[in-house]
């Protein structure tokens, strides 16, 4: 994804801009993808929306960083070498389990039973593979939501 040629045009995007940084304090997130193209449409989309955005390749890379780093926002892929997603969300509920309800779970293997019973037990926020950029916007505005609240956020997959 490479962003248009107006947004080096100072002045804000017009708010019907798919492309508009609706959070303007810059916050951190976690990207934790193993496919590169993948990671990096992600990473820039982030970026857009005004996150400072560090990566893993893997759940493992993922808890080094957790251990050195709070994050406003994980996005994490379910399956991938070493350390997968649903490894990853039990090691947090132990290092930090605060975090644990700003994660996003991105995935196109939910038709596994192991994956849709992981997803439905935790009850967090999730994308299947492939989804909108409109879907994924829906989604880190409910986290955002989530955490400005003392309320339990939302279950189950995200709706534009």
């Amino acid at each position: 994804m490479s962003a248009p040629a107006d947004l080096a045009r100072p002045g804000p995007a017009p708010a019907d801009s798919p492309l508009r940084q609706t959070h303007h304090r810059a916050s951190r997130a976690l990207l934790v993808e193993d496919e590169p193209v993948v990671g990096e449409l992600l990473a820039e989309f982030l970026t857009l929306e005004g996150y400072e955005v560090d990566r893993a390749m893997d759940g493992r890379e993922a808890l080094e960083l957790v251990r050195r780093q709070a994050y406003a926002l994980i996005v994490s892929d379910v399956r991938m070498p070493y350390v997968d997603g649903p490894a990853l969300y039990h090691e947090l509920q132990t290092v930090s389990p605060a975090m644990t309800r700003r994660m996003v779970f991105v995935t196109g293997d939910t038709m596994s039973p192991e994956t849709r019973e992981f997803l439905d037990e935790t009850c967090l926020r999730y994308l299947e593979k492939p989804f909108t950029l409109a879907e994924f916007r829906a989604v880190l505005q409910g986290v955002r939501g989530e955490g400005k609240s003392a309320g339990p956020g939302e279950a189950g997959p995200a709706s534009p």
